[in-house]
């Protein structure tokens, strides 16, 4: 399996990974204070990140993919950042789960069908509210999920959380794939959306993927984005405009 993540920052670095949505994160992190939580890590690129430009958040990166969650680790170690890496899939159950693996990593997903699989591994997976009831000092106040169109199975876990502790959240909407689900539950929950886009997020009433895949993430704040968020976003963009290094590689 090639691990596309780790190639492209080889060759691009930092500065040209999602960009917007990095700091669309950094953002929400610095606006809220608190922890943050990276579901479907990969690699760890937002947990590292996160980590290296505001320090005293608290950050779990969680990756069920065993080669990953390694690099990650190693990434983490590399850089001397404290990051928590759990090898564990979030959903909507505790227990196991099958796995299904993409030529490429980005596509690994528990949705059997979801791309073409190489191969299928079982893997431990939990509810975010059962994983935080042990911890409740970790929990995060900005959530990001990208798991490959089982999102609202992600949230449907984390339903005490969500309802108790409002964080803000950074998901993945892949087009065709999870748009009603999420549109039922913002609706149920009451939170904004916000397409992040090329200069920030975007106010939106509707969920529509973006088929061209250049804006995949999505902004759900449980508030209209005050004037802070902006002011560090648009600091954020500034500073990873610029020369941004973390070590990919040992």
């Amino acid at each position: 399996m090639t691990q596309y993540v780790l190639q492209r920052l080889a060759a691009d670095g930092v500065r040209g990974y999602e960009p917007d949505t990095m700091a669309t994160v950094l953002a929400a992190v610095e606006v809220t204070e608190g922890n943050f939580h990276d579901v479907g890590a990969n690699i760890g690129v937002f947990a590292m990140l996160v980590k290296a430009l505001v320090p005293d958040a608290g950050v779990t990166a969680f990756e069920p993919g065993p080669e990953l969650a390694d690099t990650c680790r190693r990434i983490a170690a590399l850089n001397h950042l404290h990051v928590q890496v759990e090898q564990l899939a979030l959903g909507d159950r505790d227990g196991e789960a099958s796995f299904y693996l993409s030529p490429t990593d980005t596509s690994n997903s528990l949705r059997q069908g979801f791309r073409p699989a190489v191969g299928v591994l079982e893997v431990s997976v939990t509810r975010l509210d059962t994983w935080l009831a042990s911890r409740p000092t970790e929990a995060p106040t900005v959530l990001k999920i990208d798991t490959e169109s089982t999102e609202p199975d992600v949230l449907a876990g984390a339903a005490e959380f969500i309802r108790d502790r409002r964080p803000w959240l950074v998901v993945e909407v892949l087009k065709g794939r999870t748009e009603e689900r999420l549109q039922a539950w913002l609706r149920d929950n009451g939170y904004h959306a916000f397409h992040i886009r090329r200069g920030g997020p975007v106010a939106a009433d509707r969920i529509v993927g973006d088929g061209s895949y250049q804006h995949l993430n999505w902004l759900f704040a449980p508030e209209e984005l005050p004037e802070a968020f902006w002011s560090s976003f648009a600091a954020w963009r500034v500073v990873l405009g610029n020369a941004v290094t973390i070590e990919v590689r040992g």
